[in-house]
């Protein structure tokens, strides 16, 4: 049962990767058409930038505990079901939350505010610890002093280590080398909103600009790497998810159909 089901779900993965595929590659399309300049050139309008990321407010990984400038993270618990060859068992997510905050990006030449709340950020998992094995989801190590009291504040308690966790972080951290893709402009009321509540750390200088999303625009992007890193990635990805994801559907969906009828016969 548990092998039926695995197939089922990769065969529908394969289904829907050619869809993530294509936005790779309008993406890379995207980063193609637009110009790269040095902070110092950015002006209204359609632009893209790399250089060293930089804090705007202080902020810190809850599980990594590293100074980052933007962080999404999850929190899974190990669940499993049934005995013998019915049992299945996953990690299930219970928390996930995204930090978005503001951030400057620096190249050398000049600083330039980006607005990562409008922003698609692809950014790999960074930081990832569970206390218990894959397989059988015992738990076999206490959970970092700080973990603890990050997922306490989530209201996650780990019941004396009778809970298997694992947390899963993504995040920019600060000094990261970034690559951003949106629209530059200079409009107070832009800045403003991209500022929005959070409070800059002492001695940052007030933004000039910010890079954003503009009306009808596609969504910012922001990676880390620089721009050819970028483009290399998206290529590759997006040709995997075309090629890959039916020959997975059709493998799995050809097993599943062989299973059906050595089932029924």
């Amino acid at each position: 049962m548990m092998w039926i089901i695995l197939l089922g779900f990769v065969a529908l993965l394969g289904l829907l990767a050619p869809f993530a595929g294509v936005n790779m590659l309008r993406e890379r399309r995207r980063i193609l058409d637009t110009p790269v300049r040095p902070v110092r050139q950015v002006e209204q309008g359609p632009v893209a930038v790399h250089g060293q990321a930089r804090p705007f407010a202080h902020i810190v990984g809850p599980f990594s505990g590293k100074p980052v400038v933007w962080c999404e993270y999850e929190v899974q618990e190990y669940v499993s079901s049934g005995r013998g060859k019915s049992r299945i068992a996953y990690w299930s997510k219970i928390r996930e939350s995204r930090l978005d905050t503001p951030f400057i990006v620096d190249d050398g030449t000049g600083q330039v505010l980006v607005a990562s709340n409008a922003a698609v950020v692809d950014v790999d998992e960074r930081f990832t610890f569970q206390n218990a094995d894959d397989r059988r989801g015992r738990v076999n190590q206490p959970l970092p002093p700080h973990i603890d009291q990050s997922l306490r504040s989530l209201g996650v308690f780990v019941d004396e280590g009778a809970r298997a966790l694992r947390v899963v972080e993504h995040h920019i951290a600060v000094g990261d080398a970034v690559f951003i893709r949106g629209e530059a402009s200079r409009h107070p009321a832009d800045i403003a909103d991209a500022v929005g509540f959070v409070e800059p750390d002492e001695g940052t200088p007030t933004p000039t600009h910010v890079i954003t999303g503009g009306d009808g625009k596609p969504d910012p992007y922001i990676s880390l790497g620089d721009d050819r890193s970028v483009q290399r990635k998206l290529l590759m990805r997006g040709m995997a998810c075309l090629t890959l994801g039916p020959l997975a559907s059709v493998v799995c969906g050809g097993i599943l159909t062989l299973l059906v009828i050595a089932a029924r016969s």
